[in-house]
């Protein structure tokens, strides 16, 4: 934040310079491009930030959406495990009061009874039999209600199991959903500080434009001049080439000088700058239809203008002044003024000018 601060105040003090000199000195104007690509290049960086953030938060999303799934899975068991504990407990009811109620008979009886039970046996076999038969009884009501018992308890078990697991999803839904509300939160403010930057590169670019017009103007205008970095189509396939001997021109039906090189492609096919630059002409031609040209610096002692020819004026998107980068689009192929289909006139001039030398395109580009 203080940086976006330090950007803003420097731009007011570069508009006020600039303005109150009244004219374009090297300082200001080295300064003013300098302040606009800190400020695309900030740009640029919070766009990759925020859509590493989208990532991130469609990641969010989906683990929010699979713990809701697992919670509403999982509870269902619980559900179920609920319902056959309680029938278990049920079961065992029974078996805990048949139980008892033997307990409770043998200890009406008491000790005697019990022995005078035994005692009134006829004879000594029948007398083991009837103890057997005690144990026996006693020992299987005990089995069964213990048997009862542990299922009751193996249902609880596993209950229990099912609600830590679902407490775990539940853990992890609630940690995804505040950590996507705060991703949120983060990416509102950083659309926040999005739009002051467009803002500020807004004010930089017009500033810019304005010294780079009165550079263009005063003949001033003077850079260094960058390799091009890319072609201006995407895909690049030659329909007529560099030809300044003369080739029959198919609408005018006579033979004349080519100046540049033809690239088929699609109506509406973007365009990009081929390298680094400051647009110096941007308007209706007869033969071009609409021409837009792009000053890239200066090379062996002359200026390199690239030229645009055939596209439509509401498919431009730069002004006269605007400084472009390389891959920037630009316009889009068109089928304006002379021209016998869709396609770009792509050409190179070694000065401003109309009637500057023009030089073989293919030649420059990759």
């Amino acid at each position: 934040m203080q940086k976006r601060w330090v950007i803003g105040s420097a731009l007011v003090a570069a508009l006020t310079t600039l303005f109150s000199y009244g004219n374009a000195s090297a300082e200001n104007t080295e300064n003013a491009r300098e302040k606009l690509h800190e400020v695309r290049k900030e740009k640029k960086d919070l766009l990759e930030e925020i859509t590493k953030n989208d990532s991130s938060l469609k990641k969010y999303t989906d683990q929010i959406e699979q713990a809701e799934n697992q919670v509403i899975k999982i509870q269902k068991q619980v559900d179920q495990k609920v319902v056959e504990w309680r029938r278990a407990k049920d079961v065992e009811k029974v078996y805990r009061e048949k139980y008892n109620k033997r307990i409770r008979r043998l200890y009406q009886l008491g000790e005697f009874g019990y022995m005078r039970t035994l005692l009134s046996a006829k004879s000594f076999g029948q007398f083991l039999a009837r103890f057997e038969s005690v144990r026996l009884i006693m020992k299987q009501d005990y089995s069964l209600l213990k048997n009862r018992m542990d299922a009751a308890a193996a249902v609880q078990k596993k209950k229990s199991e099912l609600e830590n697991m679902r407490k775990q999803q539940q853990k992890l839904m609630d940690d995804s959903r505040k950590a996507y509300e705060e991703l949120i939160k983060r990416q509102e403010d950083k659309k926040s500080e999005l739009k002051k930057l467009a803002a500020q590169e807004a004010e930089y670019k017009d500033m810019v434009m304005e010294i780079n017009k009165e550079l263009l103007a005063s003949g001033r205008l003077n850079f260094p001049f960058k390799e091009f970095t890319r072609n201006p189509l995407d895909r690049m396939r030659v329909t007529s080439h560099f030809n300044l001997s003369g080739r029959l021109d198919p609408v005018l039906g006579y033979v004349r000088p080519h100046k540049g090189t033809d690239f088929g492609a699609p109506r509406g096919t973007p365009i990009y700058a081929p390298g680094d630059g400051v647009v110096v002409e941007n308007r209706p031609a007869s033969g071009y239809g609409w021409i837009l040209s792009i000053y890239h610096g200066h090379k062996d002692g002359k200026p390199v203008i690239s030229r645009y020819g055939h596209c439509y004026g509401w498919d431009v998107t730069v002004e006269v002044g605007e400084e472009v980068e390389a891959g920037q689009m630009i316009s889009k192929v068109g089928n304006n003024g002379q021209s016998t289909g869709a396609h770009l006139h792509f050409e190179i001039r070694r000065d401003f000018g109309r009637d500057a030398p023009a030089v073989d395109p293919l030649n420059w580009l990759n």
